[in-house]
């Protein structure tokens, strides 16, 4: 199965880092309510439409399967999306599930290749976002299972300061802008 990907729907939005940050939050918590047995990765983008005053929220859904590359090749594509849409990005969140592990490392040495290899792994949904200066946040929150399988939260929104997450997924997003820019520029 192919990924694919749905413009959702798009919002006015007055916001900066922090209050994009609190929206893809609050967001979650939406997605969260009906306490799915997934979360489909959502990427929302807080852009000023060419010509406006006021910014505007994009929210896309990506759905299927696909693996870390071809999710780098998907925000690429959304990027040039919304330069060919006249947008121009200011701040890019992703809503994801992901996997956590506090030992990945013993003895100076990795322990587990990825956090799914960690048995005692915990199951988080993560808010990354990033702005087009290059100012970026990271805030997760635990899930646990019910005995159906469906998520509900177990525990509050943490706000990691100073940790980098190991992708550059939405600096793939803005890389995607530029090459449309730059593609058409040429042409």
């Amino acid at each position: 199965m192919s990924p694919n990907i749905s413009l959702e729907m798009v919002l006015p939005a007055e916001t900066d880092l922090l209050n994009a940050l609190a929206t893809a939050r609050d967001f979650a918590d939406v997605a969260m309510r009906g306490r799915p047995r997934s979360l489909m990765p959502q990427l929302l983008v807080y852009a000023f439409p060419y010509g406006a005053e006021k910014r505007e929220l994009s929210i896309f859904a990506i759905g299927g399967e696909f693996d870390g590359q071809e999710k780098g090749r998907i925000l690429k594509k959304i990027g040039m999306g919304m330069y060919t849409r006249r947008r121009l990005p200011t701040h890019v969140a992703l809503v994801t599930e992901a996997w956590l592990s506090e030992d990945m490392f013993e003895a100076g040495r990795r322990k587990y290749l990825l956090p799914e290899d960690d048995p005692n792994r915990i199951e988080t949904i993560t808010v990354q976002l990033l702005s087009l200066d290059c100012r970026a946040r990271l805030n997760q929150r635990t899930v646990r299972r019910d005995a159906g399988g469906r998520m509900e939260w177990d525990g509050e929104w943490d706000l990691l300061e100073g940790v980098q997450v190991k992708t550059n997924l939405l600096a793939c997003f803005f890389a995607g802008f530029a090459a449309a820019a730059r593609s058409l520029r040429e042409a």
